[in-house]
């Protein structure tokens, strides 16, 4: 049976953010995606192990620095960055596995944070 999209909704941002990755993790078909701020600290997540981990990862290879010992066994999978904004504040989606959809998070995210 599947889910309408529309019963899975919440007046929590933080909530709302982490039912958006969970939908998009699903149509990039990635392992974990995670929200966070440029200084690698999780604002919401989808997947795992240690989202937190996959987070400060990404925020490094956007500094250009590679941390494959914070990916562990994810290490092998394709690593994606994106940076989005709330506000004028940067956040960086971090994406492992599964396809690179630049640009198909930003206005789902923006509409999340505006709220």
């Amino acid at each position: 049976m599947q889910t309408d999209r529309r019963a899975l909704r919440s007046s929590d941002t933080t909530t709302a953010l982490s039912l958006f990755l969970v939908a998009e993790r699903g149509r990039r078909g990635a392992r974990v995606m995670t929200l966070g701020t440029l200084d690698g600290r999780l604002v919401a997540s989808s997947g795992g192990p240690e989202p937190s981990r996959i987070a400060a990862a990404g925020s490094l290879k956007l500094r250009g620095i590679a941390a494959p010992e914070l990916l562990g066994d994810l290490a092998r999978f394709p690593f994606y960055v994106t940076v989005v904004h709330d506000k004028g504040e940067p956040l960086l989606l971090t994406c492992v596995g599964g396809e690179d959809r630049a640009g198909a998070a930003e206005p789902h995210v923006d509409r999340i944070l505006s709220q």
